[in-house]
Parts: C-alpha cells; structure tokens; sequence
C-alpha cells in the first residue's frame, strides 16, 4: 500500500507503510525512550520539538490505517459477500491488526512525551 509522504521536500513521493517503518524506526525508538525517561525535560524547546514530531509519526500511521482499513473493506466485500456488517468489521480488525498496534504505540509516545513535558511544571 503506497500513500504519499508528508515531508514537503518529497512532495509526491510514494512511501509503502514497511517503507515508512524502517525510516522512522531510529527516530521513533528514540521518542519512546525519551517519554520513557522520569525525568523532566529541562530543554523546554526539545520537549516541544519531541512531543510534535511524535505526534506527526502518529498522525502518519493513522493515515496508512485508514487506507488499510478502506482496503481491507473492499477486499472483504468481494472475497466474503455473504458476511454481515458485523462479521465484516471482525474480519477488517484482524487484516489491520498490525497497523493498529503500530498507532497504539504511537499513541502512546506522544502521551509519555506529553507527560514528560508537563511534569517539569
């Protein structure tokens, strides 16, 4: 699945979601490590920096999700047209599983980032 990336230096450049991971690994791995800390932040700056660039990594797997999910529904529909909403909707969360637990921990970055630079009040 290719979406176009939001970094405005690549404009129109198609990225794949396995793409997109392994570019953003190192820098995702160091956001989670960073709300992780119990520390405050005293860099007020770097907090702010860190807590938007987790949201924008959030923000960019939200948006392979949807297209999964949307991908997903359509290929559903024709392999299983005898299934019912609810049973669709079962089989949807189950092809998107993996796009959702990388949003979940996205989610979380930015809410351990989030903790990180409030708690230096």
């Amino acid at each position: 699945m290719r979406v176009r990336d939001d970094d405005w230096s690549n404009v129109g450049v198609q990225v794949t979601f396995a793409e997109w991971l392994a570019a953003t690994q190192k820098r995702r791995d160091f956001l989670t490590e960073y709300g992780k800390e119990g520390s405050p932040s005293l860099d007020i700056n770097a907090s702010i920096s860190h807590v938007h660039e987790a949201e924008e990594h959030r923000d960019k797997a939200k948006s392979f999700l949807i297209q999964a999910k949307a991908a997903a529904m359509f290929q559903i529909r024709k392999e299983f047209p005898e299934l019912n909403s609810r049973e669709r909707e079962a089989v949807e969360k189950d092809r998107v599983k993996d796009f959702q637990a990388i949003v979940d921990a996205c989610e979380s970055t930015v809410s351990s980032c989030v903790k990180r630079y409030f708690s230096r009040r």
